[in-house]
């Protein structure tokens, strides 16, 4: 976990090396792969979210500033381009993890977005934070 760091003292570039990695990247990837899925008419993409997210919005600070705010540019472009690659039978949705993932924590979440017959599950944010935590 980083340690905190109040907004006035985020350095610019840090903040862009976040962005860079967590927003950016994501873009690309998510932007990368529909001209495959368009071909065979479906496909499911799942950016990666974090709690951090929403736990700004509820009033709870992240200690990182720019952190929070790469992961709800995250689920605002999910829900963005949502209905533009729905249109060739794409899902889009962001899993959202309320720690350091361990890829049994999100393996039964993944196996049930990915099948065909998950598909009108689109545009979410799914957390998956293994606690009674209210989102």
């Amino acid at each position: 976990m980083c340690a905190e760091v109040p907004v006035l003292k985020v350095d610019t570039d840090w903040w862009d090396k976040v962005f860079a990695v967590n927003a950016r990247g994501m873009f690309l990837a998510t932007r990368a792969v529909p001209p495959y899925m368009k071909e065979q008419r479906s496909g499911n993409i799942l950016n990666v979210g974090s709690m951090a997210m929403l736990r700004t919005s509820n009033g709870v600070a992240t200690g990182n500033p720019n952190y929070a705010a790469s992961k709800g540019m995250v689920m605002a472009f999910t829900r963005a381009i949502c209905r533009e690659l729905g249109e060739f039978n794409i899902d889009v949705n962001t899993l959202a993890f309320g720690r350091r993932d361990v890829a049994s924590d999100i393996a039964s979440t993944v196996a049930l977005l990915l099948p065909e017959d998950a598909n009108f599950i689109a545009g979410q944010r799914i957390v998956v934070n293994g606690s009674k935590e209210v989102s």
